[in-house]
């Protein structure tokens, strides 16, 4: 049953308040953890049966967890000896501690309800109560790349883990001994490395070859179970998509693909996880996420995998912040959410989306599209040399976009300038051309360039937020990840919700 808080103190917890800073970090959490009802989560417990440690105190052991970066091991040994915790979760000095078990078991109880988004959005109206969330209604949005948890593998592993995970389920339904038959391979008991000549090309293409037969056959003969488990399906389907994905048997020969596959899964252990990248040198193998920001609070956090685009999840970031009781009238991005379907999309709810039209690209110092002087209602664009090239201006209109090309580019003398290509310079005319070119003198002007530097306490919020819990997954699972990210939110938000309210009151 759900264990409560004993609020009974000793005469040595009295001296605590003259050791721990009123500022510091175990301060303020004691503050947050002290307004928090025990009721909150009566729901996750039963009502009778033993009374577990007060699941308020071990709500407070994840933030600080994720603020120190402790295991659930080292957690454990933490609020044993540690006085600073244990003034944090509000307990006397001879408390025993925190063991991983339970905290583990409340862990499970918090993710499979929604206990701690309540508690999210309710310290965020709290905030809006007390005037601590930013008036001027504009939000920054922003990414960063997250670790996963799970070990990212090559083809030849992902296939093998994948048969092997399959069998286990097909085992917990009493279907393995059916299964097995189908398949060639003997060594599926074994965790050891198949002994092959690793240097030799058609050795390695027939170890592919007989896992992805296997894995096929597999695949058969597990859907035709009846009735078919969900959990044996799902398993089949991801043994299906890792046969194919980096196989190419057009030619009757099953052989690895060249390049990689599009939205690849790169880990058995965690089918969520994909490559990914924030730039051409920052990649991660894992997931992505987007938040939003005052400045001071944390007010929506979403989590994708890596692979998906900035701009993407930006409605459903939106949708949250609302449902959180913050309605923005701008939102401020990089160049990474300029995006002008969207653009249009949130203007129809009001809402102006801020976002610097990306830099154009100069190829090798050549006369950039900048140069080009484009007429969209007459549908003419015109060389820095004078030369013309038309197009139809109805490619604008319907938002289709086109490429114009220049046929008397082989007499300019300015070519060496210009282009290398033989057929001449080529100039790609963008479906919102018009709205590109006006967006681009705005944001040279001074006026603009000062308001656009406020998207830097996105920046700053994330650096705090990844120094703190949020740059590596702990756990398996795109919604497990988001868990752990809107705790490291939450935990972002209350230490902002004391400094600001000291502020307020001092």
């Amino acid at each position: 049953m759900q264990g409560r808080r004993d609020e009974q103190t000793t005469f040595s917890d009295a001296l605590w308040i003259n050791r721990i800073p009123e500022g510091s970090y175990w301060s303020r959490m004691r503050q947050y953890l002290e307004r928090i009802d025990d009721l909150a989560f009566s729901s996750l417990f039963s009502r009778v049966g033993r009374p577990s440690v007060s699941p308020v105190r071990t709500f407070g052991a994840l933030l600080i967890q994720l603020e120190k970066g402790w295991s659930d091991r080292e957690f454990e040994e933490e609020s044993r000896f540690d006085e600073r915790c244990k003034y944090a979760l509000g307990v006397s000095r001879d408390f025993p501690g925190i063991d991983a078990v339970t905290l583990c078991d409340h862990r499970a109880r918090f993710m499979q309800s929604d206990v701690v988004f309540a508690l999210f959005a309710d310290l965020l109206a709290q905030a809006k109560e007390k005037g601590l969330i930013s008036e001027d209604k504009l939000q920054i949005v922003d990414s960063f790349m997250v670790g996963g948890a799970g070990a990212v593998q090559d083809t030849y592993t992902l296939l093998r883990k994948g048969i092997v995970r399959l069998l286990r389920v097909a085992e917990f339904h009493e279907l393995r001994s059916k299964l097995e038959p189908v398949l060639s391979r003997q060594d599926y008991a074994t965790d050891a490395k198949p002994k092959i000549n690793w240097d030799d090309p058609e050795e390695k293409r027939r170890l592919l070859e007989s896992y992805v037969i296997d894995a096929r056959n597999l695949v058969v003969a597990a859907r035709a179970s009846r009735p078919l488990p969900k959990d044996l399906s799902d398993a089949s389907d991801l043994l299906e998509r890792i046969a194919n994905q980096d196989v190419d048997d057009s030619d009757g020969q099953i052989k690895m693909k060249k390049g990689v596959a599009k939205d690849r899964v790169i880990s058995v252990t965690d089918p969520d996880m994909r490559h990914g990248r924030k730039t051409s040198s920052a990649k991660a193998n894992g997931f992505k996420a987007h938040i939003s920001t005052d400045g001071s609070f944390v007010t929506s956090v979403v989590v994708t995998a890596a692979n998906r685009p900035d701009a993407e999840p930006l409605p459903e970031v939106l949708k949250q912040c609302e449902a959180n009781g913050v309605k923005p009238e701008q939102v401020m991005g990089d160049s990474a959410y300029c995006n002008w379907p969207t653009k249009e999309s949130m203007a129809l709810d009001g809402i102006e989306l801020v976002a610097k039209v990306p830099s154009e690209a100069r190829v090798d110092g050549k006369y950039p599209k900048s140069m080009f002087d484009i007429d969209t209602r007459a549908g003419v664009v015109r060389c820095p040399e004078g030369s013309e090239a038309r197009f139809d201006p109805s490619a604008i209109e319907s938002r289709k976009g086109t490429v114009v090309c220049f046929s008397d580019c082989a007499a300019c003398p300015a070519r060496n300038e210009c282009t290398q290509a033989r057929t001449g310079r080529t100039i790609s005319i963008h479906p919102y051309e018009p709205e590109i070119a006006t967006e681009r003198k705005k944001q040279a002007t001074t006026k603009f360039k000062e308001f656009y530097a406020q998207r830097s306490v996105g920046e700053r919020s994330i650096s705090h937020l990844t120094r703190h819990g949020a740059r590596h997954a702990r756990y398996i699972g795109v919604f497990k990840v988001w868990f752990q990210e809107v705790l490291a939110a939450l935990n972002f938000n209350v230490k902002a919700f004391a400094r600001l309210s000291a502020a307020t009151t001092g």
